[in-house]
């Protein structure tokens, strides 16, 4: 039975020296009779080479045993030697030169300064001639000098991370034309030369992370052609140059983890036509936005979490990813709003995870544009369970819609942790989960809901800088979103990206109402004017007056109207007056006016005339009448018009149609009593629509509002308005400018001395 299993042992051995082979199965440490150095262990065991394949070869294993130098003697058939976590500082290079086998040498974690001491002294000769993975991490190596490593020529796999590197001479890892692997990670690096990479033409993973590197250089790793993974996490990085990876035409990973980048590297990304794994988790964007991830044709996994400052996704930001399999973008506390056609082109995505954010909502057309999704973890987010979340309750979700766009609601989507997954509000649902509401508890329709951690209280800005304000809604109709500047001035979009217009809403389209146009005006062609209609009409049929109908007339009030007497009004013959002929009036004569007569006309009777009360009239002063003078007419001026007081007029609205939320709004605006209210409510009047820019604003598509250079005009409050047709919801920043830096004053104080 022995004699066997010697026999055994002796074929793996065989096999195991030069060639591995891949095995499915996990096998133990074997016992190896040979005369081991005291302290150490001598075993058979499992070991992977830098291609990933499997295969158990003899190990001899010295670590945590405090040596200052090598043991002996050493096993002649040592395939793998760990000497971690030592005291060693030097190395006889000749005893391991009697190691024939010695493939896997691990010296980390020891005191080594030098890497002169691993290599011949004739760089010609080869001392190792079979190692292939050589570990020195977390020794005391400050630089690396030319040919370093040159006496290595097998070697595959060099792991130099967690020393304290600083430099590398430009050829420092010439003669290793075979490394595919290499570990720079976490040293003091500062920069990064290309020409450190032009002796490795088959390196394949390459991890430059930990490293103080704020800038790539252009075209920095044109040389790795084979290069497959690369690692640039936690350098610090601010940007990316256009041209940063530029060669690397065989990437598929690359991990910009923990850095400081603002914006997604898009030009850079474009640039890798084989990326498949893309890390940029933990940085520090806060928008993902429209065609920042377009046309990576060839990535299934993109990471985006971990992200303190980002709070939302726009439309199209991860346009054309044909083969996206799956998306991580989860621990964003900030992140509330996804846009319903933020993942647009994604045939292929099976796996969203977006969990642990501040979503209220995902909302059904974002579903109905993946139609391969197969689970979706929603869990650790404050839900809405109302009209944005109906698609989960539909038991028949596919909608009119579907058959326009040839996409269907993905079917048996799985929530991962369903258990945890519940709802936030309406009130009545909270803490239910989302699957177990029925459709019949859910509203149809909402109101908008501007998330509460989409913009800040306060932002800080100084002067001349760029400011950007993004505010963002849901609801169903789809909400217009609009800003109103701390002047007053009111600020919409021109590219309105939601489906819904809000046409029943007098403000909100003001060149439907009747005086927003003065071509239509009542009183600006005196043929068209109610006035000049026979009187007989008006008295004959009292009911059939234009102002029978006060709900659509800004005079709220006929009874108080003079003409509510036709007896009493002088022009009870209408064949005598000489109004029945409107197109004939002498209105270029006002001397032949009967106007022009105060003690005959009843208008010189104040107490008869409710134009005497001028609490109820706004003509209480003849002077401006527009009778005697047409171009001072009040509705010449917007101020002095009757809807001068814009609150008014939206109350005069049903009542269904006003909502809490949109008192609210009124709630952040300034008291009439304050200095900037007649602004403000004017700037709301139907009379002035929304603008579309203007010299010191810019609104950017979705609701972004922009100052391209601040002043210190520019400070204030800010108030967004999302609405729709039920009503509106409003957000409030504060904006404070302030003045360039001390040491810049005094820099121009002394230039001017």
């Amino acid at each position: 039975m022995l004699r066997v299993s010697m026999v055994l042992l002796q074929r793996q051995l065989v096999l195991c020296v030069w060639v591995c082979v891949s095995s499915a199965l996990v096998v133990h440490s074997l016992p190896w009779s040979v005369s081991c150095p005291a302290g150490c262990v001598c075993q058979i065991k499992p070991w992977f080479s830098p291609q990933s394949l499997s295969c158990e070869v003899p190990t001899v294993d010295c670590n945590n045993l405090f040596l200052t130098q090598l043991p002996s003697p050493l096993p002649l058939d040592t395939h793998t030697l760990c000497l971690q976590s030592n005291l060693l500082s030097a190395m006889e290079t000749p005893l391991l030169q009697t190691l024939p086998n010695l493939t896997e040498l691990d010296l980390s974690q020891n005191r080594f300064s030098s890497v002169r001491t691993l290599t011949s002294t004739q760089p010609q000769t080869p001392s190792l001639r079979s190692l292939l993975s050589l570990h020195m991490e977390e020794n005391q190596l400050r630089s690396l000098p030319p040919a370093a490593f040159s006496s290595l020529p097998a070697l595959q796999e060099l792991f130099l991370s967690h020393n304290q590197l600083a430099s590398l001479a430009p050829r420092a890892f010439s003669g290793l034309g075979s490394l595919l692997r290499l570990h720079l990670n976490n040293n003091h690096l500062t920069s990064i030369d290309p020409l450190w990479f032009t002796t490795l033409p088959c390196l394949q993973v390459l991890m430059l992370g930990g490293n103080p590197v704020e800038v790539l250089p252009e075209r920095g790793f044109q040389a790795l052609a084979s290069l497959r993974s690369l690692v640039l996490g936690g350098m610090g990085l601010k940007g990316l140059p256009e041209r940063a990876l530029e060669g690397l035409d065989s990437l598929e990973s690359l991990s910009f983890y923990d850095n400081l980048l603002t914006t997604v590297p898009t030009q850079a990304l474009r640039r890798l036509p084989g990326l498949k794994f893309l890390d940029l988790n933990k940085n520090r964007l806060s928008l993902v936005q429209t065609g920042d991830f377009r046309d990576l044709v060839h990535l299934t996994e993109l990471g985006l979490n971990n992200m303190e400052e980002l709070v939302a996704i726009e439309r199209a930001a991860m346009e054309n990813l044909p083969e996206l399999t799956k998306l991580e973008i989860t621990n964003n506390p900030r992140l509330s709003y996804i846009h319903p056609q933020a993942f647009f082109q994604l045939g292929r995505l099976e796996s969203l995870m977006l969990n642990s954010n501040a979503l209220t909502a995902l909302h059904q057309h974002t579903v109905l544009s993946l139609p391969r999704l197969r689970e979706v973890s929603l869990h650790s987010n404050p839900l809405r369970c109302d009209c944005l979340f109906r698609w989960v309750a539909e038991e028949h979700p596919h909608t009119d819609a579907d058959a326009h766009t040839d996409t269907q609601m993905p079917q048996a989507v799985r929530f991962i942790q369903p258990q945890a997954t519940l709802c936030s509000e309406p009130p009545e649902l909270r803490a239910r989960r989302v699957r177990e509401v029925s459709i019949t508890e859910m509203s149809a329709s909402c109101l908008p809901l501007i998330p509460p951690g989409i913009l800040p209280p306060y932002v800080g800005v100084r002067e001349g800088e760029r400011l950007a304000l993004h505010c963002r809604a849901l609801a169903e109709p789809q909400p217009t979103i609009y800003w109103v500047t701390p002047s007053g001035q009111r600020l919409g979009s021109s590219n309105n990206t939601h489906s819904h217009k809000p046409a029943s809403r007098h403000y909100s389209k003001p060149a439907s109402r009747p005086f927003s146009k003065p071509a239509s005006r009542p009183y600006s062609k005196p043929a068209s004017r109610p006035y000049f209609k026979p009187r007989s009409s008006l008295n004959s049929k009292p009911a059939s007056r234009p102002y029978s109908k006060p709900a659509s007339r800004p005079f709220s009030k006929p009874a108080s109207r003079p003409f509510s007497k036709p007896a009493s009004r002088p022009f009870s013959k209408p064949a005598s007056r000489p109004f029945s002929k409107p197109a004939s009036r002498p209105f270029s004569k006002p001397a032949s006016r009967p106007f022009s007569k105060p003690a005959s006309r009843p208008f010189s009777k104040p107490a008869s005339r409710p134009y005497s009360k001028p609490a109820s009239r706004p003509y209480s002063k003849p002077v401006s009448r527009p009778y005697s003078k047409p171009a001072s007419r009040p509705y010449s001026k917007p101020a002095s018009r009757p809807y001068s007081k814009p609150i008014s007029s939206l109350n005069s609205k049903p009542a269904s149609s006003q909502t809490s939320n949109y008192s609210s709004y009124h709630s952040h605006l300034p008291s009439p009593a304050s200095g900037n209210a007649s602004v403000l409510f004017s700037s709301l009047t139907p009379s002035s629509p929304p603008l579309l820019s203007s010299p010191a604003y810019r609104l950017l598509p979705e609701g972004t509002l922009e100052i391209v250079m601040v002043t210190s005009r520019d400070s204030g409050l800010y108030t967004c308005v999302a609405e729709n047709t039920l009503g509106a919801d409003t957000h409030s920043v504060t904006v404070g400018v302030q003045g360039p830096g001390k040491g810049l004053r005094q820099q121009m104080l002394e230039g001017r001395g």
